[in-house]
């Protein structure tokens, strides 16, 4: 039988954490709150099990736990950020209130930001604009990974990208988080660690052939510019197009090809937020 936690609890445990491991104060409960909502949610992968990893990203710099991000460029409803590696959930959440002020002013906001570090779930983002009339959109990719192979393809070529939205109703808000093939990374790996097999075929070989189990080429290989370490990658998983009888929805033309040259685990980030009622015709198209 597992132990369970008040939520508050844990978030105050992983702000200790952060904070001693020296991280501010405010990019701490942000990372806090964050994972522990992951949690909440149901992504345990992308939960508290995260933390460790984060805290080693502060001990070798990989993860920045103080200082400011760069405005790039900015406009009235439009900006863009360099994080400069500063924790993603601090970026992100800071990039959500400034697409609010935007949105409640021009009907829209849109930021993008380049250096982030690790940012969780998306999910965990989405309720509290939703709820308050926004939608709101989170795109993500990491352009050192390569991870995910092409439909009809044999050979790894793009990262997951992780997409989600948070869409506003009279009553709870709808939330989805998906990403661009038919699993996430971080489930594929705590299903190789377990020795365990997929739901479905989720993964190919270097065949090019489906396959319920990932394996790997060695058990471990360093990431330069990110938290973790990461497998060495012998197989590949499924763009979302392979099967739609397993997967929500088709099409590999949202994948971004990997950018070579860019340091490993480098994340890119863009939020927008819209308000609903500022422009209702245009939303109405966008919902149904």
């Amino acid at each position: 039988m597992s132990n369970r936690f008040p939520a508050d609890s844990l978030v105050e445990f992983a702000v200790a954490l952060c904070t001693r491991s020296g991280m501010d104060g405010a990019a701490a409960r942000d990372v806090a709150n964050i994972l522990v909502e992951g949690d909440l949610l149901g992504h345990d992968t992308h939960g508290l099990q995260l933390l460790k990893p984060y805290l080693d990203a502060l001990g070798s710099q990989a993860m920045l736990g103080s200082g400011e991000l760069d405005e790039i460029a900015s406009r009235p409803a439009v900006a863009s950020w360099d994080g400069k590696y500063l924790p993603g959930p601090y970026l992100v959440l800071r990039a959500i209130d400034t697409a609010i002020n935007m949105a409640q002013q021009y009907g829209t906001g849109c930021i993008a930001i380049r250096r982030s570090s690790h940012i969780g779930a998306l999910a965990a983002y989405l309720e509290k604009p939703a709820r308050a009339g926004f939608l709101i959109q989170i795109v993500c990719s990491d352009p050192a990974v390569v991870l995910v192979a092409p439909f009809g393809g044999s050979e790894p070529l793009f990262t997951p990208n992780p997409m989600a939205w948070g869409i506003p109703t009279s009553t709870d808000p709808v939330m989805i988080d998906i990403s661009a093939s038919t699993t996430t990374g971080g489930m594929s790996g705590r299903l190789h660690a377990a020795g365990q097999k997929g739901e479905h075929e989720w993964w190919l070989d270097s065949n090019g052939q489906t396959m319920l189990q990932w394996s790997i080429r060695s058990r471990l290989a360093v990431c330069r510019r990110w938290v973790e370490w990461m497998p060495a990658i012998k197989d590949m998983v499924l763009p979302c197009s392979s099967k739609p009888c397993h997967l929500l929805w088709q099409g590999t033309g949202v994948q971004m090809v990997r950018t070579p040259g860019v340091p490993a685990c480098m994340f890119r980030l863009l939020i927008s937020v819209h308000s609903v009622m500022r422009v209702p015709s245009v939303h109405k198209q966008i919902i149904w």
